[in-house]
């Protein structure tokens, strides 16, 4: 991993309260997630133990965007993670408004969001999380193989099936919400502390 972060790049991205505040389309959402998220002492403790086992302060560079659905249901899990002792510094930074960082990841062969770059106190990347946890992945692939006709929608020059796609989209997202609600959000946390925890 080569992404760096001083912290003049870091102070240009949004805290959480502004971030949570400025949200147009999903706000809602992502505070649905926000309260289903409720690790226990069991939860807190690993999470613990996987940020006090770098250097701090940690930072946490999130490039995100309001319409992303797995945006929505990740970012509500990092931020109750990152409030777990030692916190971590958090700042939210939309892909459209920031070139500079999409052209960073994608060199790196990163397209998809949200990222969740984790930063030791000298600026280098320890950790990244990218889209998803595997778990959610699969959770998703199962969800999507119900729908053979749906890369054909997604592909179609008809308007008419690209709607069919789009709303088949919406269901999904949907449905992922109600997925975290029931707990599937502890898929992230573990994937999480997997990450922070990995050799170098």
């Amino acid at each position: 991993m080569a992404i760096v972060c001083n912290d003049a790049q870091f102070s240009r991205g949004k805290d959480w309260e502004t971030f949570l505040a400025e949200m147009t389309e999903n706000r809602g959402r992502l505070l649905r997630v926000l309260d289903a998220v409720r690790p226990t002492r069991e939860d807190i403790e690993r999470a613990r133990k996987a940020l006090s086992a770098h250097p701090h302060p940690l930072s946490v560079l999130v490039l995100t965007e309001d319409w992303c659905p797995d945006a929505i249901v990740n970012i509500p899990v990092l931020v109750r993670f990152v409030d777990t002792p030692p916190k971590a510094h958090v700042r939210f930074f939309y892909r459209s408004e920031h070139p500079d960082l999409q052209e960073a990841y994608a060199a790196e062969g990163v397209y998809s969001i949200p990222v969740f770059s984790f930063f030791d106190s000298e600026g280098r990347e320890i950790a990244r999380f990218v889209e998803q946890s595997p778990t959610v992945a699969r959770r998703k692939a199962e969800w999507m193989a119900r729908y053979p006709e749906a890369q054909r929608w997604r592909e179609s020059n008809d308007p008419q099936e690209r709607q069919k796609y789009h709303q088949l989209m919406a269901r999904r997202f949907a449905a992922m919400i109600r997925w975290y609600e029931q707990g599937l959000w502890r898929a992230t946390w573990d994937y999480l502390v997997e990450l922070l925890t990995r050799p170098n």
